[in-house]
């Protein structure tokens, strides 16, 4: 028989759902490049989601589960208390109504509620504008009370995108936020009938080995069918970034063999010099200086045409003539 334990449904689904397997995420998206295009998308997250609440849904309504010999009546009075001192507890402490069908259904009806529709909205914004409409949209469409999931979400989606740009904010914090607030929006009280003197709230029961099995294997990784099917548009948008890097390095440089750089230190340095020896100034020198002042005027030109150019696109053309 499987060794089954017992938790708060709350709990367990905070601690599965909605926290460790992001975090893993996370941290697999900082140093995979593919992976991190993945978690940029945020349908592709919201995909990954659902398929963790189906996963979990498997492992809460099992019905081999329901096979395991219960504890007999008569030794609970032997317990050391009737309460278990800690949560996830062994079956001496599982009580009666957990496989009763009523029981079930009222887990599987929270369940349900919890799956997220797709995001339809646009993605990524172009400014805060695009993001304030796009996510209060999706917070209308989720949730009951949209309004502190739309600050928080906000809140967490605009400090990354000042400090990395829109286009490459990844939702595995943003999910989060959606998956516990989404929980917090359901009822885990105890109907009167099922409530007794170990518990107030609604429990699940589990296989160990099940849910070790959802945790300890990388089933939302790389391997993953949705991630696989997103490669191909990965290895586009890859090569997309790769060649815009190089376009600003390559006018960069141009920029840099346009201006003649001795020159140019060759300039400052004279006016230094000038401008150190005020017992030299006569009228010579002030002709001196206004041939100096014309040069750098003339340099300065020089810069600012090169970069009219650049932001034009014109320089990279100029140079390939």
């Amino acid at each position: 028989m499987p060794p089954l334990e017992l938790d708060t449904f709350h709990d367990f689904l905070t601690r599965h759902l909605c926290t460790e397997m992001w975090k893993k995420a996370a941290s697999y998206a900082k140093w995979n490049h593919e992976y991190h295009f993945c978690m940029r998308d945020p349908n592709i997250v919201i995909g990954l989601y659902n398929e963790g609440l189906e996963r979990l849904s498997r492992i809460i309504t099992d019905a081999n589960n329901k096979e395991h010999p219960i504890f007999p009546e008569i030794f609970r009075e032997y317990l050391p208390c009737k309460i278990p001192p800690f949560l996830p507890c062994d079956y001496r402490y599982f009580p009666s109504f957990w496989t009763s069908p009523t029981y079930e259904k009222q887990l599987k009806s929270i369940l349900a509620n919890l799956q997220l529709p797709k995001f339809i909205e646009k993605w990524p914004p172009e400014n805060d504008t695009d993001l304030l409409v796009s996510i209060s949209k999706y917070c209308t469409e989720v949730f009951k009370n949209p309004k502190d999931p739309l600050v928080r979400l906000l809140h967490i989606l605009k400090a990354s995108a000042e400090e990395f740009g829109f286009e490459k904010v990844t939702w595995t914090e943003a999910i989060q936020v959606i998956a516990r607030k989404k929980l917090d929006e359901q009822t885990f009280k105890l109907p009167p009938e099922m409530e007794s003197d170990n518990f107030e709230t609604l429990i699940v029961v589990y296989d160990v080995n099940g849910l070790s099995e959802f945790s300890s294997t990388e089933w939302f990784y790389r391997n993953n069918p949705v991630v696989e099917g997103f490669k191909k548009i990965i290895a586009g948008k890859l090569e997309d970034e790769t060649n815009m890097k190089r376009s600003a390095l390559k006018r960069r440089h141009s920029i840099d063999e346009m201006i003649d750089q001795d020159e140019l230190l060759r300039i400052m340095d004279k006016a230094e010099k000038m401008l150190r020896s005020p017992k030299n100034f006569r009228a010579d020198t002030k002709i001196q200086i206004e041939a100096l002042n014309r040069s750098l005027q003339d340099l300065e030109d020089s810069i600012n045409v090169v970069k009219i150019m650049d932001d034009r696109n014109l320089l990279h053309k100029f140079l390939e003539q």
